[in-house]
């Protein structure tokens, strides 16, 4: 980019001087045709990742403009017109801020044309909206309001509301915001909540457990329930002054079970405490028709924990941290970092601590070629912490062939488990039907990455068996997996010669269908026509989805099943039951 034209941008590949900054030069790499020359010596693959860089970004504006209008258009504040105010009457309001406002004649208008008019109109809008936001703006500076709240929906609508009202509106007072209305707006969540409630009857749900600490060290644990429409909020115990035995989280759970409704709950999601594990035990006495479940996020990354503790990866991993300590330590040297590598970061967060390390490590792998072009610069060797004994460390990992060697294996070893991490903690698609099968092939890549030695990828490959045994391969996660066209058409001969698997599909289904007639026409008949493709299983837009395991495939979707008993219950198990 030039210094003195920040508008022109210069393309490294082919030297073309780009006018219209660095989102002209995207189109330009991307081969956008409209508004530049494309690019003729940028690779494809480069070509490829702008491109669909670019167009998400647009499909990302497309939804946000559709949302915000759909927004609008919902309100109605009902009666009167817009720019009356109450009564339908209009209502001049005097201020020093808002300007005597001119006056537009029609017969100038007429003999100027309706171009001049426009334009007039477009001035006086704007003008009217710039001292509207001036407004705003003071009042959220004085009341120190998060910037992030005007993005929400909520206030959009505000917005509109107001706009529909017209001039002279008065706002609440301190009593109606903390009193009527809180109660009002209460009453109205749990409006909208009721049809979870007949969603709970109807298809099931899980209860949720989290417990944490707050600032003042009191010990939380927040009760939540679960189905295809969301989570909602049962609610909170300070459980400070209590001893966290089984029998103390059971009767917790057990109260929620009650509210809930015996035959409503599918499951209950934990973490791994051992007081978890055991008040789950007294449950299943209590309740054989539901499921005690590891959260499996926690799972996972208990077993990243694990694997991060082997020599190998941890040796990494500690090095990584010594060098982003030592930059973020020092404003220099993080301004410098941050010159050589175009505003980069090192340390990048994560859903849980150890995706955090795994993503922290991708980051710092991604900018090998520049910090090592940092630490070897005449600016480093001028620089006061280049002197240093933590300074000298730090250029020597950097610098170190082997160090980078380190981080690319830990990487390696991580990536399966973090992409499953990122499955199971998201929205996106329900995860029951991913979690046995994303164990099993991280188990695969990591063989396959230490070509096949055992006595080399055992120690990574035990904390997956260990930590996973009695908490992800329970009957849910079993017949998830089972039912999930997109592995057992791929791993058929594995999964069907699997006992276990199959003895946790049976126990599914008699739990969920105590009817012999209707276990009969299941086991049967449709297990059948599903593991031999029969009808729609066979068609080819059924195979062709199968085999493409992206964000968007769901297996319980219309265009994958038929309308048979089987189904719907695979249908139950991902879209109502959490991991």
């Amino acid at each position: 980019m030039s210094k003195s034209d920040t508008n022109s941008v210069t393309c490294r590949l082919c030297s073309k001087i780009i006018k219209g900054g660095i989102n002209r030069l995207k189109q330009h790499l991307a081969h956008i045709r409209g508004n530049v020359a494309p690019c003729k010596q940028v690779d494809e693959e480069t070509k490829k990742a702008i491109k669909d860089y670019m167009e998400g970004l647009s499909k990302k504006k497309e939804v946000k403009a559709k949302d915000l209008r759909e927004v609008r258009e919902e309100v109605d504040i009902g009666g009167g017109e817009t720019n009356t105010g109450v009564g339908g009457t209009s209502i001049e309001v005097e201020s020093d801020s808002v300007a005597k406002r001119p006056r537009v004649e029609v017969s100038d208008a007429r003999q100027k044309g309706k171009m001049r008019q426009t334009c007039i109109k477009e001035t006086f809008a704007k003008d009217q909206r710039d001292r509207v936001l001036g407004y705003l703006a003071k009042w959220v500076y004085k009341a120190g309001l998060s910037f992030n709240s005007l993005m929400m929906n909520d206030f959009v609508a505000f917005c509109e509301a107001v706009g529909q009202y017209g001039p002279g509106f008065v706002p609440p007072s301190y009593h109606e915001l903390s009193q009527t209305l809180l109660k009002k707006e209460v009453q109205n969540t749990k409006e909208r909540l009721q049809s979870h409630v007949e969603e709970w009857k109807r298809t099931g749900c899980s209860i949720m457990t989290d417990a944490w600490t707050d600032r003042k060290g009191r010990s939380i644990m927040n009760l939540c329930v679960n189905c295809i429409l969301g989570t909602s909020f049962l609610r909170s115990i300070d459980a400070s002054k209590e001893s966290h035995t089984a029998d103390y989280i059971f009767g917790l759970v057990d109260s929620c079970i009650m509210e809930v409704g015996v035959d409503n709950v599918v499951q209950v999601v934990t973490d791994n405490a051992s007081a978890n594990l055991a008040a789950g035990r007294i449950m299943k006495a209590k309740y054989p028709h539901i499921f005690w479940t590891s959260c499996a996020a926690h799972t996972i990354d208990l077993i990243l924990e694990e694997i991060g503790k082997e020599p190998k990866v941890n040796s990494a991993v500690e090095k990584a941290r010594t060098v982003a300590t030592f930059i973020y330590s020092h404003t220099k040297i993080l301004n410098m970092m941050r010159r050589f590598t175009e505003k980069g970061e090192i340390v990048r967060p994560g859903a849980t601590r150890f995706a955090t390390m795994f993503l922290s490590l991708e980051s710092i792998y991604s900018k090998k070629d520049k910090l090592r072009l940092m630490f070897t610069s005449e600016e480093w060797r001028d620089c006061k912490w280049y002197h240093t004994r933590k300074g000298q460390k730090a250029s020597d990992i950097v610098i170190s062939p082997s160090f980078w060697n380190q981080v690319a294996l830990a990487i390696k070893i991580f990536a399966p488990l973090c992409h499953l991490l990122r499955i199971v903690d998201g929205e996106q698609r329900p995860s029951m039907g991913f979690v046995y099968g994303g164990l099993e092939e991280a188990k695969k890549e990591i063989m396959e990455l230490f070509k096949d030695v055992e006595s080399s990828y055992m120690p990574f490959i035990a904390p997956i068996i260990s930590k996973s045994k009695g908490r992800l391969d329970g009957p849910l996660h079993c017949a998830a997996y089972y039912l999930n066209p997109y592995y057992f058409f791929r791993d058929r001969t594995f999964i069907e010669s699997n006992r276990e698997l199959k003895s946790h599909l049976r126990e599914c289904i008699e739990i969920f269908y105590p009817a012999l007639e209707i276990q009969d026409v299941i086991t049967r008949k449709e297990l059948i026509a599903y593991k031999n493709a029969d009808g729609l299983f066979g068609k080819p837009l059924a195979v062709l989805q199968r085999s493409i395991n992206n964000d968007d495939y769901n297996p319980g979707n219309k265009y994958l099943i038929v309308n048979n008993i089987l189904f719907a219950f695979y249908i139950y198990l991902n879209a109502h039951v959490l991991c």
